[in-house]
């Protein structure tokens, strides 16, 4: 229950705080792909599991972009996720994401979670690469405790046009 109302808190934050702050640039204009790698402790196992990450972004705004992003876990201690992205930039190099999707055998699974972006670089306004930081807390089956999610944290490379 604790963990609930850490993320609730965390979550409250971040809306208030998305009024205030200034949307910057998104990464993305058309088109990007993310690959990375996921480390994650799951609460339901009580083990730390890991995985590969692969997205494919959009531009939607000058302050969101949305994407299918795919982890390839062991499906034990970090399951297989395919999660629509929404992401949120606050600052040109922070923002939060929200997931929603599916894993393993046609779980609903969802997440929530921030990223930074410490290293951007832009080229002539058409080409951007980064490094991106993210720590999210994506939940594999919604049907089932909410508790018993993954703290999962992502470093991954991005290229987008």
């Amino acid at each position: 229950m604790k963990r609930i109302a850490v993320l609730v808190i965390a979550a409250g934050f971040l809306v208030v705080f998305a009024g205030t702050a200034t949307a910057q640039t998104t990464e993305t204009d058309i088109f990007g792909i993310e690959i990375g790698q996921v480390t994650g402790y799951n609460f339901g196992t009580e083990e730390i599991g890991v995985g590969q990450l692969m997205g494919l972004h959009f531009g939607m705004t000058d302050a969101m972009e949305l994407g299918f992003v795919f982890i390839q876990g062991d499906a034990v201690d970090m399951p297989n996720f395919s999660l629509v992205r929404m992401t949120y930039f606050l600052q040109e190099e922070f923002g939060f994401q929200l997931s929603t999707g599916s894993s393993g055998a046609n779980n609903v699974a969802g997440g929530l979670g921030v990223f930074t972006s410490p290293i951007r670089r832009e080229f002539n306004d058409t080409l951007t690469t980064s490094l991106r930081l993210s720590f999210d807390y994506l939940v594999p089956d919604m049907a089932t405790a909410v508790s018993d999610g993954i703290a999962s944290l992502t470093i991954s490379g991005k290229i987008a046009f």
